[in-house]
């Protein structure tokens, strides 16, 4: 019998309409890297066991591409889901969370993360990814929350998907502004995008960052280090204003073991975006 990641892939006369067209295929550790060729790197960096992949085909030929990449934790999993994603696709309702975008479906649950490619633009195919999707979400047996520091960023004014969970620089580069949070070295951050809508504040784009440091003193060692910057300075709060390597202004706010970091926009807006990540936010999700 399958065993791991493969074990979660449909067999024959599971989905209707498709069946296997090949063998699975099994991929660990470094061995990724013979898998995915330039997207190896990030799923390393949160934390890789292993991917299984298989073919399907279905009506009139159609083929679709099924890989489930099993992850450390549901963290990490998460982190994959929330950056390969990007901002496309409409959310789709298969496993925790699913984003469907033309002919492609990506799915997260648990310590899983798991892509269905279709080969071709057709109402059939759709209907296929998703059937499959739902028949390797319903094999899993966890359904863990997503990380605390995700949930953790305001929800008001916050653009549509554009939550992004990290766990290094691989992650950051990968994401828009996220070369402005390398130098603070953070182990874990979040981001999502505010504003910039004419409906929403602030009225320009601002982007927040959460960071999370093992400790208070490990968080005093960052923010010391940062306004060291040349283009560094503390205001009478407390507060730092920096710019980052972009050039985009920004500022930053600490409490404990906590930095919490907005990016663009203007002075206003950055501010205002710092000011939602209250005390009560910062009680339920650790930020003491």
């Amino acid at each position: 019998p399958a065993v791991g990641a493969a074990r979660l892939l449909p067999g024959a006369g599971t989905v209707p309409g498709w069946e296997p067209a090949d063998e699975v295929q099994r991929f660990t550790g470094d061995d990724l890297f013979l898998f995915i060729d330039g997207g190896a790197d990030l799923f390393l960096e949160y934390g890789f066991r292993e991917v299984a992949a298989r073919a399907y085909r279905g009506p009139g030929g159609a083929a679709i591409n099924a890989e489930i990449y099993e992850m450390a934790d549901p963290g990490a999993a998460f982190g994959v889901y929330s950056v390969r994603c990007g901002d496309a696709g409409d959310e789709a309702a298969v496993g925790s969370a699913a984003r469907l975008a033309d002919y492609y479906l990506t799915v997260w649950q648990d310590r899983y993360v798991a892509t269905f490619t279709g080969l071709s633009e057709t109402p059939a195919v759709r209907d296929g990814l998703v059937a499959i999707g739902r028949a390797v979400a319903g094999g899993i047996a966890g359904r863990a929350p997503a990380p605390a520091l995700a949930t953790a960023l305001p929800a008001a004014g916050q653009r549509p998907h554009s939550v992004r969970y990290i766990r290094g620089p691989v992650a950051a580069a990968n994401i828009p502004l996220g070369e402005a949070v390398l130098p603070w070295q953070a182990p874990e951050a979040a981001a999502a995008r505010y504003g910039g809508t004419g409906g929403h504040a602030p009225a320009t784009e601002v982007t927040l960052y959460l960071l999370a440091y093992p400790d208070a003193a490990a968080a005093g060692h960052a923010f010391r280090r940062m306004t060291a910057g040349s283009e560094a300075a503390v205001d009478a709060a407390g507060g730092l204003t920096f710019m980052s390597p972009q050039k985009q202004p920004g500022r930053a706010e600490r409490r404990g073991r906590h930095v919490a970091v907005a990016v663009g926009g203007d002075a206003a807006g950055r501010r205002e975006l710092l000011g939602k990540v209250n005390a009560e936010q910062r009680t339920a999700s650790g930020w003491e």
